[in-house]
């Protein structure tokens, strides 16, 4: 009995003393949009808090670049864990698709000005006041339903690189982009005028995974998430993340932040 004993104390300590078993690993998929899902400092910002949230549980994570439309549909049809997107997105697949509360994050979307030629900042408090500039869009974002449903007129480029110029060159007074957007592309285009810019903020929409309700044990790993971003947003990997990509804590756009940290 006593060797019995002996030997059972002997496996427990080897076992404990055995690296720990390969973490479960989940595919998620996003649009490839610098520096939300991909970025010269990293991953991005999207995708380090979600693999934050994740690593704290014992998940990995893949990430999956694909278009839009397709990562949605494999979302929706239980193929991919879960889809990064907005929540405004997937607000018809109730049912279908689950998303924490509050959403993860949200995307400023702002007016950059040059400050050499507006020093004193833009003046506007709605939409509809920005009609007094000369507004630059981004083709097919959802940024031309907001303005076009305020009767604003703008011009849409078909580029970020070319909106980034044409307000460099005075050609646009106005760009409308999510801050980080702006931010991470006027240093990559213009970097020697890159802190002239300054923004303000136009609206927000809010971002985070979107899971499917479809996909094999997805309760699990939506739990898993759940309680990994409240930790994280608990011990300062949350704020931390967004301080790698603001360029500081003092930086940091607090509009962007999930509604239960601003």
């Amino acid at each position: 009995m006593k060797m019995a004993l002996r030997r059972l104390v002997f496996l427990a300590a080897a076992f404990a003393a055995m690296p720990a078993l390969a973490e479960d690993a989940v595919s998620v998929c996003s649009v490839d949009y610098q520096p939300y899902t991909k970025s010269d400092l990293g991953v991005g910002i999207w995708a380090e808090l979600a693999n934050a949230a994740f690593k704290v549980a014992g998940t990995t994570v893949n990430w999956e670049v694909l278009p839009s439309a397709r990562c949605n549909e494999m979302a929706r049809g239980g193929r991919m864990l879960a889809a990064f997107n907005s929540v405004k997105t997937f607000e018809n697949d109730k049912g279908v698709i689950v998303i924490e509360a509050p959403p993860m994050f949200n995307i400023d979307m702002v007016a950059f000005y040059d400050t050499r030629k507006v020093p004193k900042g833009l003046e506007f408090e709605t939409v509809k006041e920005l009609s007094k500039y000369k507004v630059g869009l981004l083709q097919g974002t959802g940024s031309i339903a907001v303005f076009t449903g305020a009767g604003v007129p703008f011009e849409t480029v078909v580029s970020i690189e070319s909106l980034v110029k044409m307000l460099d060159a005075g050609r646009l007074d106005v760009i409308v982009l999510g801050d980080l957007v702006g931010l991470y592309n006027f240093k990559k285009y213009v970097p020697a005028s890159a802190d002239a810019f300054k923004y303000k903020s136009v609206y927000s929409s809010p971002v985070d995974l979107g899971f499917s309700t479809k996909f094999p044990g997805y309760e699990a790993y939506f739990a898993k998430y759940q309680e990994g971003m409240k930790l994280i947003k608990k011990d300062g990997t949350y704020l931390s993340i967004f301080a790698k990509y603001y360029g500081g804590s003092s930086k940091i756009n607090r509009n962007s932040l999930a509604s239960d940290l601003k």
